[in-house]
């Protein structure tokens, strides 16, 4: 494929709010495959709240160049912990430790972070987050999985965290049509349940006694 119609994919992409050194060169590996349609997973966060982007690619051949189809959006609740001395652990000033490290680079093993990672913060991090369970620490098991679901890339959560997923995690689907597509912050206020919200204060205020005026118009 072609430099210049992998760099207006990416153009198009920023655009919809869709951008970042880490998306681009996940894209970039995936055109380079040749494959028909691929995917790739993007986080974007917004304060306390995270949004999680499955985009969907598929190559157009007669254009000859990939197309986004269209993205699952979930957007994720904050995360908020009852922190604690677990163990001798201070959770409070754990959490400020993992907030502090790319987990994403650690998890791919990145150039940042090497195979073997040598840096004795992340190691110490890590053998915190693992005492809080030890003898079986009920509170301790609950506030490790909090952390680990809060931090870790999303990809990497364990399935002991599924059933979190389910208290904090709603998606849905944005499909691209001949009207366009819904950009990323669009679907994160969509999802988030912002956008019923702001119908719903409009609606208060009985704008639609006003000629033109629907508040519902889409």
């Amino acid at each position: 494929m072609e430099e210049r119609k992998i760099e207006e994919l990416i153009a198009y992409l920023t655009g919809m709010e869709f951008k970042g050194e880490r998306l681009e060169a996940e894209i970039r590996k995936h055109i380079s495959q040749g494959l028909p349609y691929f995917s790739v997973r993007h986080q974007m966060d917004y304060g306390n709240e995270k949004m999680f982007y499955d985009l969907r690619f598929r190559k157009d051949h007669q254009f000859g160049a990939y197309r986004l189809e269209g993205y699952k959006a979930t957007h994720r609740k904050p995360v908020k912990i009852e922190h604690q001395i677990i163990n001798g652990i201070d959770t409070r000033e754990l959490e400020a430790r993992m907030k502090e490290i790319d987990w994403y680079a650690y998890f791919t093993q990145s150039e940042k972070y090497p195979e073997n990672p040598k840096d004795e913060g992340i190691a110490k991090t890590i053998s915190d987050l693992l005492e809080l369970d030890a003898n079986q620490n009920q509170e301790g098991i609950k506030i490790q999985e909090l952390l680990q679901f809060k931090y870790f890339p999303e990809q990497y959560d364990d399935e002991r965290l599924k059933e979190l997923q389910s208290q904090y995690d709603l998606s849905s689907e944005f499909i691209a049509t001949e009207g366009g597509l819904c950009n990323a912050n669009l679907a994160y206020h969509s999802v988030s349940g912002r956008l019923d919200n702001l119908y719903e204060m409009l609606q208060s205020l009985e704008l639609d006694q006003y000629p033109g005026m629907d508040v519902y118009a889409k």
